[in-house]
């Protein structure tokens, strides 16, 4: 998907998120990057619970 080079960076930033990533959880601040992808909160739900099924007394992060 072509971009108009006269946007600007942010504006780029949220039609690639919203175009390319609409599905995933892209809120995420992560340091100094630009934005980050990560698998869908449901999806993210469902796999702590399956890990903390399998493993109980572990801490799952993230």
């Amino acid at each position: 998907m072509a971009y108009d080079s006269r946007l600007m960076e942010e504006e780029i930033k949220n039609k690639v998120r919203r175009d390319y990533f609409a599905d995933y959880d892209v809120t995420e601040v992560i340091d100094d990057m630009d934005f980050a992808v990560a698998i869908p909160r449901v999806i993210r739900a469902v796999h702590h619970y399956i890990l903390a099924s399998i493993f109980p007394f572990a801490t799952i992060i993230g």
